[in-house]
Parts: structure tokens; C-alpha cells; sequence
């Protein structure tokens, strides 16, 4: 990706001054670098070269990727608008980058990204009211529950909860296609996620609970897990990433039992479609 040379002089600037250092000190501490070199630099006319980017980079305790690109959330939110020419809103960016970022997918990788955005993207279909899901028990289980649609009687999904510790996992049902990238945009958005979670209600939380999405990533073929809270000020689910709290989401055993077997049994017929 093309880099802004406004930008990186802004953040080399940035640097500089929360160390408290004039020009040429900080020049002085960059390889003995002029002041005009350092003006250069901060006024986007010139970036420096490599060794005294990294240089930088430990000054002020950031990376070399960082200074020339930015949060990885700008990266991705830069590299979608210039290549795709498309926006989307912070809390689904958030989430889009916490996927991306789940696939260890990392500045310099812009062929992988655009492929997983895109797939993320085409599935931002709009949500109506034929949406708004209900939830049905499943037999003989009493904690395990089938989503719906209201507009038909196609099961979408499975929904484990957690009462004590007011978690909810949602996986895709066995027989469906259906990839959670839907949910994530339903529940990250403050006008639509009570298409999702209206019934919820039923359940007699005290806050709103904490939702971990499982699916099947289906390029890679392997099992993701999204961590979402509710987040008051914006009135929609964003993502977890606080690894320590992460931890507290535990594992629904089940679920990944369960997408394992699918994960196999794709694993099988693409072996079948190849011999034929």
C-alpha cells in the first residue's frame, strides 16, 4: 500500500515532541541526522531510511510498520478505501480487523486481507424484519436452543447458554450455509441488534450478556471464535480484545466438537471433488 508521507511525518513529529526534544536533539539521536533532515521528515517531504526508521520506532516505542501505516485498524480501514473503494461503520470495522487479526493476517499482507474483507462484506446483507430472530428449545436439551428467522421456519442457528454466567455461543446450524458475518454486523449495530437479541429477554439477564460467535472460516476451513460485550455507549455489541477477559468467555465445549466434525467432513469432500 502506498504510504502518506503527511501521516508518517505527523507521527514522527507526534514522537518527538511526547519526548520533550527539540530538532536537533532528536536528529543527534537518529544516526546524527541534521535538523533540516529531521524537518524534512516531520513535514512529509522526505521518509527516513530504514535503519533510521527502526530507530524511531524504539524511541518511541512503537514498530517501523506503525509509524509508516498507522494502528493496524487504519491500515485496514486505508487499505478497504483505496483498493475496494468502500466504508463501513467503526464497531463493523472493529470486528472486521479482530477477524483479520484472528487469521494472523499483518500489515504487508493486502492480498489476504482484501480477500477476507471481501467475503466479510458481501455477506453485510441488510437486515428487515424478516430477520428478527425467535428461539425454539431443542429436544432434551435444556440450555440448547434453535434460532429462526421470522419470515420462515429455516433453522439459522444453535444458541448455547450460559445462565450463571450470562454468556450466549451461537454456531451456525448443521444444514445451513449460513456464515455469522450477517450476526456480526445484526449485533454490532445499534439500529438492529434486537433482531438478534429482543427474545433474549426471556432469558431474565441482569445486563446484557456476553455472545461468542463459532463458525468455519471458509477459505482457510477453520474454526473462529468472535468475542462480543455490549457496549452501552454505543448501544451495540463490539469486539472483546482484552485477551485476559477473553479468557473469562470460556469454551463451549460442544460447539467445537461439533464444527469439527463439519470441518472433517469439508475436509473430505474437497479430497472427493479433487479425485473426481
Amino acid at each position: 500500500m502506498n504510504i502518506n508521507k503527511d501521516k508518517v511525518g505527523e507521527r514522527i513529529k507526534a514522537i518527538r515532541k511526547s519526548l520533550g526534544y527539540s530538532m536537533e536533539t532528536f536528529g543527534k539521536m537518529i544516526s546524527d541526522s541534521p535538523r533540516s533532515s529531521v524537518n524534512n521528515w516531520e513535514k512529509g517531504k522526505s521518509i527516513p531510511r530504514k535503519d533510521k526508521l527502526e530507530k524511531i520506532a524504539i524511541l518511541g516505542q512503537t514498530t517501523v510498520d506503525n509509524i509508516l501505516y498507522g494502528s493496524f485498524q487504519e491500515y485496514v480501514h486505508d487499505l478497504l478505501d483505496h483498493n475496494l473503494n468502500i466504508r463501513v461503520s467503526e464497531p463493523v470495522e472493529e470486528i472486521l480487523v479482530s477477524i483479520i487479526e484472528g487469521e494472523k493476517f499483518s500489515y504487508g499482507d493486502d492480498i489476504k486481507i482484501l480477500k477476507a474483507a471481501q467475503f466479510f462484506i458481501e455477506n453485510m446483507v441488510p437486515v428487515n424484519e424478516e430477520d428478527y430472530m425467535r428461539y425454539e428449545i431443542a429436544s432434551g436439551l435444556s440450555e440448547l436452543y434453535i434460532g429462526y428467522n421470522m419470515g420462515d421456519e429455516e433453522a439459522m442457528v444453535f444458541m448455547d447458554v450460559d445462565r450463571e454466567q450470562a454468556i450466549i455461543y451461537y454456531m451456525p446450524f448443521t444444514f445451513t450455509d449460513m456464515s455469522l458475518s450477517r450476526f456480526l454486523v445484526t449485533l454490532t449495530n445499534p439500529e438492529t441488534h434486537s433482531y438478534v437479541t429482543n427474545h433474549l429477554r426471556d432469558f431474565e439477564f441482569e445486563d446484557m450478556p456476553r455472545i461468542v460467535l463459532y463458525d468455519i472460516e471458509r477459505v482457510e476451513n477453520k474454526i473462529r471464535q468472535i468475542y462480543l460485550k455490549y457496549d452501552w455507549e454505543k448501544g451495540a455489541y463490539v469486539a472483546e480484545v482484552d485477551r485476559d477477559k477473553i479468557e473469562l468467555y470460556g469454551v463451549d465445549e460442544y460447539f467445537v466438537r461439533e464444527l469439527l466434525k463439519e470441518k472433517l467432513y469439508r475436509e473430505l469432500r474437497k479430497q472427493a471433488d479433487e479425485r473426481k
